[in-house]
């Protein structure tokens, strides 16, 4: 009987210990949960949104300050292999007093468009002034003893003793080489070339007459 009681009380003090350790774990976790509540969400950074939002890697110049891509210009030697274009085209430029007259080359033609001739001509028209021609953007040109030079002896001359870009006095006798802007020739989709220009007569009231004939420039 004594066995039974004591069996009783064992039980009843287990059954007491136990709540007691439900009860204080059934606290810990209530206060866990209440710091996770008060604790500020961690942000965890999603790689693939870094990827996407990221400045893209800026693209290497690849045109010239002028906004154009520049041609690419070989280089002109003995070997250089001219091919005939025309020869002894005549060219007659009117008297003009008041405007510029343009040459384009590449045809030839006269009283073209600024933007695809090679020269521009001006006669002052009085007060002891020469008439003149200027070369275009991009152009060069040299002088040269007589009209028979060959293309490869006008790169060279072009080369060693070139003309100024403007004022060239017209003078009757007169030589030149020309050579077009590659940068021309490129973005118009014909050929590079090389002129050799004479002055054949100037008149009293302000006609010039030249003689051209050119040759392809291989690119």
């Amino acid at each position: 009987m004594i066995a039974v009681i004591l069996f009783a009380f064992t039980a009843f003090f287990s059954w007491r210990a136990l709540g007691k350790a439900d009860d204080a774990l059934t606290q810990v976790n209530a206060l866990a949960s209440a710091r996770a509540a008060e604790a500020p969400p961690q942000v965890v950074a999603d790689p693939t949104v870094a990827a996407t939002t990221a400045d893209p890697p800026t693209a290497a110049a690849t045109e010239d300050p002028a906004g154009e891509p520049a041609a690419t210009v070989p280089s002109l030697n003995a070997q250089t292999q001219y091919k005939t274009r025309y020869t002894s085209q005549t060219l007659r430029i009117p008297p003009s007093c008041t405007s510029s007259v343009y040459i384009d080359l590449d045809e030839p033609r006269v009283q073209t468009e600024s933007n695809v001739a090679e020269l521009s001509y001006e006669n002052p028209c009085g007060g002891g002034t020469t008439a003149q021609f200027s070369l275009q953007s991009d152009v060069t040109a040299s002088a040269v003893p007589s009209e028979a030079v060959t293309p490869i002896e006008c790169a060279e001359q072009i080369r060693t003793s070139p003309l100024g870009k403007a004022n060239e006095p017209i003078r009757r006798g007169s030589v030149y080489c020309v050579k077009t802007s590659p940068n021309a020739a490129q973005t118009s989709g014909i050929t590079w070339k090389m002129v050799i220009l004479a002055v054949t007569a100037t008149a009293q009231d302000g006609t010039v007459t030249l003689k051209a004939s050119a040759w392809d420039i291989p690119q």
